[in-house]
């Protein structure tokens, strides 16, 4: 089934791009989940990967974050004016069309986990204050939860509308720029979700 989804996919991209991921990958963790920890799997294959959406998000991100100019951005991402200001309307239409990445292969998967060393102190009490300090004698409160493994393959796909290789190549441009710099998915600011072109 995933071969079939990178035929399908194949035949709709402009240029396709191979990118592994530098360590681990978590995405969809903000979800909701029995387990309280979310993990985004494609519902039909059952195989962890990157919706278009977000690699567009995070491509709109990287552009803005090198001063793009705003016309710019609007030509390649669709963005609409309304009056004096830009807002994010995604059913615009760019140039660009960004399409789910899918791993080259069924990736590895590892069990993570996050402890909370302070249980009774961070315990749920919205605005209102600790009983006591956080102390070392408290029993952490491990969290377990799934992330690709490091060293594993994904093929990211783009279009252009108007069939512009330039537009597809400066789109691939800010996408592998925020991989590699931004990453994608939860936990980025500890070094997840980082990915590199496959040399």
């Amino acid at each position: 089934m995933l071969e079939a989804i990178h035929r399908r996919l194949s035949r709709l991209a402009t240029e396709e791009r191979r990118l592994r991921t530098a360590w681990r990958l978590a995405t969809g963790l903000g979800s909701s989940h029995p387990t309280e920890n979310g993990f985004t799997f494609d519902w039909n294959v059952g195989v962890p990967f990157l919706p278009g959406s977000s690699l567009k998000g995070l491509a709109l991100a990287h552009a803005r974050l090198i001063g793009m100019t705003e016309d710019r951005v609007t030509a390649l991402f669709g963005l609409q004016r309304d009056e004096d200001r830009v807002r994010e309307d995604w059913s615009a239409s760019g140039d660009l069309v960004f399409l789910p990445a899918y791993p080259s292969r069924w990736p590895d998967i590892e069990v993570d986990v996050v402890n909370c060393h302070h249980p009774e102190y961070h315990g749920d009490r919205p605005g209102s204050r600790p009983a006591r300090p956080a102390v070392d004698y408290e029993n952490p409160n491990p969290v377990f939860f799934l992330t690709v493994a490091s060293d594993q393959d994904f093929i990211f796909r783009l279009f252009s509308r108007t069939g512009d290789l330039r537009a597809v190549e400066r789109g691939f441009q800010l996408l592998e720029e925020g991989l590699g710099t931004l990453g994608v998915g939860a936990k980025t600011a500890v070094g997840y979700g980082l990915l590199a072109p496959v040399s």
